[in-house]
This record gives structure tokens, sequence and C-alpha cells, in this order.
């Protein structure tokens, strides 16, 4: 889990300026998080969502793709309700323990949780993306290359 330290309103910038260590570091509402390394399913399920979701998203113009690293707490808490606030049109919580996926949009009170399948239909695609969640949970865990 990440530790928060005490000073209080960090930007980006200052983030940025730390020293090039090891540890990775996080602005949520001017807090600065000192997070831990990323677990193997982690970086697994990461790579494995970065490479259903890129040649999708660049096939439809869609934007770019962004998975950041952070700890279940603060995804399901701090980080989901920034991104309700903000309008974000899906916040998606990966589990790679559970073996599901949380899609959360804004006004959710509960995400919708994908086990199987999960189809993604963003404004502007011609067709929605369909990733095979057992497939990628099994590649994670190292039961499938």
């Amino acid at each position: 889990m990440g530790m928060p330290l005490l000073h209080t309103d960090w930007t980006a910038a200052q983030a940025l300026a730390l020293s090039d260590n090891d540890n990775r570091y996080e602005v949520l509402d001017g807090e600065l998080v000192v997070m831990p390394p990323p677990s193997w399913a982690h970086q697994v399920a990461v790579e494995q969502l970065y490479l259903a979701l890129h040649p999708y998203v660049r096939e439809q113009a869609l934007g770019w793709v962004m998975l950041s690293p952070s700890t279940a707490r603060r995804d399901r808490w701090q980080k989901r309700h920034m991104y309700q606030a903000f309008g974000t049109a899906e916040y998606w919580i990966v589990d790679p323990h559970a073996r599901l996926v949380e899609r959360w949009c804004p006004g959710d009170e509960r995400p919708e949780v994908c086990s199987d399948t999960l189809t993604w239909a963003p404004p502007g695609a011609r067709a929605p993306l369909r990733i095979d969640l057992t497939l990628l949970f099994a590649v994670v865990a190292g039961e499938r290359e």
C-alpha cells in the first residue's frame, strides 16, 4: 500500500522533481503517495490489457491507453470518486486475484462486475471491443501463454 507523506498540496511537477530512485510517486488531491513496486500478477495483467486495448484504441482513433499502478484501496475509493466527479466515462478496476474487472461510470453506486467477457463500446468507435477475461486471467496466472 502507498504511504502518504505529511506535506500536502503537492503538484505533479514537484513529484517529478524528486530523486530518480526505485520509488514510484503519485499525487492525488495534493497528497504525494509513495507506491510500492507492483506485483508480478499486476504487471502481467497490465501487459495483457494493454495488448488488448492498444490496437483497438489506435484503429478506432479513440485516444490513448493509460494504465496506472496503484493499490486496491486507493483505486476503489479515492481515485474512483475523483474520476466519477470529473465525469470519466468509464473507470476499470482490474483484480487479477479475483479474476474480474469492476466497471464504474459516473453516478454509479455499484460497479458492473465482468468476469467472463469485457465489452467496451466507447463513443465514436465503429465496433465494440470484446476482451476474453477468462483467457486474460489464465495468462496472468501462468496457466496459458
